[in-house]
């Protein structure tokens, strides 16, 4: 419906713009011609001047090249009118081209938002497995057509059952976002670091060989484990 809507408004503004185009046009060689019918028509009169043989000759002449200019003038003022017209039709084309520009923000700022939502875990805020997913294929082309290497590890929480069971389901909630920041604060930008499930998290570390990756991993896993919890 969304697409069916903005087809139709391009149409109409195409339809607009050329409409105008060829008013303008139009215009331009209306103005040429009455530019010119006029230096016609003075330079007639003038030469009517200098050759009519009485004064009844004259005002007849001259009556009747002041019909012909008379005449182009209104041709020339209707022409005006019309433009007038169009600028009404471009000023409303400018209207409705600020109206789409609006929703079309509208609408990249909420898929954005759908977008991060369906990719990111609500409780860490950490990427998901959907965005695992996409990330890993990216990755894995990547290996294939370069060859660098590559490391994916996964990990997750020893005894994190005890946690719930002895402290409740929110002070586990409270551990999970606390190691998620730890860990994503020692990773550089070009890591990916993501919940995968309860307490399981993945790592895909580009550019990275596994004995790099180790030794990362160690001071990680060290870190968390020197850590005290409250």
């Amino acid at each position: 419906m969304l697409f069916r809507s903005v087809n139709q408004e391009l149409t109409d503004i195409y339809s607009v713009i050329g409409g105008a185009a060829e008013r303008q046009q139009s215009r331009e060689a209306e103005a040429q011609e009455w530019h010119a019918s006029m230096l016609n028509h003075m330079s007639a009169l003038e030469q009517n001047s200098q050759d009519a043989a009485d004064l009844n000759q004259l005002k007849s002449l001259v009556n009747s090249r002041l019909g012909n200019i008379r005449e182009a003038l209104k041709n020339y003022q209707e022409s005006e009118q019309q433009q007038k017209k169009m600028s009404g039709q471009l000023q409303e084309l400018a209207r409705r081209i600020r109206a789409m520009e609006v929703e079309a923000e509208k609408n990249r700022t909420a898929l954005e938002k759908h977008r991060h939502k369906a990719l990111h875990d609500p409780l860490t805020g950490l990427p998901n497995r959907e965005a695992y997913n996409e990330r890993i294929g990216n990755e894995y082309q990547r290996w294939l057509r370069y060859r660098h290497p590559l490391t994916v590890a996964i990990c997750d929480l020893d005894h994190f059952k005890q946690i719930n069971d002895n402290f409740g389901h929110q002070a586990g909630d409270r551990v999970l976002r606390f190691i998620s920041r730890s860990i994503a604060k020692r990773l550089r930008e070009i890591d990916f670091f993501g919940r995968i499930g309860g307490e399981e998290f993945v790592f895909i570390m580009p550019d990275t060989t596994r004995d790099q990756a180790f030794v990362v991993l160690e001071k990680i896993r060290s870190s968390i484990a020197a850590t005290e919890f409250n």
